[in-house]
């Protein structure tokens, strides 16, 4: 977000504060916002955040909506729809971050597990480690109508989502014989207080059935509970005291589990970090770019306000008296 604001020196930031990845937060934060900057112009966000925020600016109704982001989640797209029946002129993005990142990395290991070679041609990150999936939606004003059909039949809580086929993630292999042994599989979660999660643990669940089905693997093996970094390092010590042949890890923190995390690698454990990508040697990491899914809707809301600003000095450049709408930009982030 920062590196897409220091282009536009005519936007300043006036407030941050974390929302807490939830919804309820992130409302009483944009509620907070619209209070103390009555000029506010636009705001930045994520997650369910994004919902309470939206939520506060329908609540509070003012003359002129700040322009905001979304997320790729169905309660909010049909929030967006809503809103549009009070100004039909909002707009919005709303960009995913899909928890399906992990029931394909979930194939991927187990492909490694049958004796696959990785292309390392076709991996990126910090460390040349980390493949990278592509965001599964993009939602603007022009293909709300193909994110609502994504979110028919869906519930509130589900985020646009993609997992890739057996047959996708080849494209990351160099084709070897699989051998026809069962793989166990581990899977170590510290936070459940989230709708991605639950939607991730459900999806490896689901997908896991079907190598189950083929015998190609056995139940789950997981670990998931609210716990702090020592609470995940005790969930990863479980995973290889039953004998895992990969551990599917999402971190909580980017550093905490190093040692645990070569431990594993020590024993020939396959371990594969989803959703956050880590600097381990050895450790593979499967996820969207971050920060480009981050610097999207900030480019987004970036040329916005932009347009915003101009449209205004178009204004006062007739000299009409009009005072500036243009207040500032606030944040609400996990």
């Amino acid at each position: 977000m920062a590196e897409v604001l220091a282009d536009y020196p005519d936007i300043k930031v006036l407030a941050t504060d974390t929302g807490k990845w939830d919804e309820a937060t992130g409302q009483q934060v944009m509620s907070n916002f619209l209070s103390a900057y009555p000029n506010l112009t636009g705001y930045w966000t994520q997650d369910g955040m994004a919902i309470g925020a939206l939520q506060a600016v329908m609540a509070a109704n003012p003359a002129t909506w700040p322009q905001g982001v979304g997320e790729g989640r169905c309660q909010f797209l049909r929030l967006w729809q809503e809103a549009l029946t009070m100004k039909p002129e909002f707009d919005s993005i709303a960009v995913a971050n899909h928890p399906g990142v992990s029931p394909t990395g979930l194939r991927i290991a187990i492909n490694m597990l049958q004796g696959k070679e990785v292309d390392t041609t076709k991996l990126g990150g910090v460390n040349g480690l980390s493949f990278v999936i592509p965001l599964a939606a993009i939602i603007t004003k022009e293909n709300l109508d193909d994110g609502m059909a994504m979110c028919e039949g869906k519930p509130d809580a589900y985020l646009l989502d993609d997992i890739m086929t057996e047959e996708e993630v080849q494209q990351y292999f160099v084709q070897e014989a699989a051998g026809d042994q069962k793989f166990t599989i581990g899977v170590s979660n510290p936070f459940i207080s989230s709708e991605y999660r639950t939607q991730m643990i459900a999806e490896l669940i689901e997908v896991n059935q079907e190598y189950m089905d083929a015998g190609i693997t056995n139940e789950l093996v997981i670990e998931s509970a609210d716990t702090d970094v020592a609470g995940q390092i005790q969930q990863l010590q479980n995973l290889m005291a039953k004998d895992v042949d990969a551990i599917l890890v999402n971190p909580g923190d980017v550093n905490g589990l190093n040692a645990t995390l070569l431990e594993a690698l020590n024993k020939g454990i396959i371990v594969i970090s989803v959703d956050q990508e880590l600097n381990v040697p050895g450790v593979y990491n499967v996820g969207i770019d971050q920060k480009n899914w981050a610097m999207t809707s900030a480019q987004w809301l970036a040329d916005k306000l932009a347009a915003r600003v101009r449209s205004w000095r178009s204004k006062a450049s007739l000299d009409t008296g009009e005072r500036s709408p243009y207040g500032g930009c606030g944040r609400s982030s996990g």
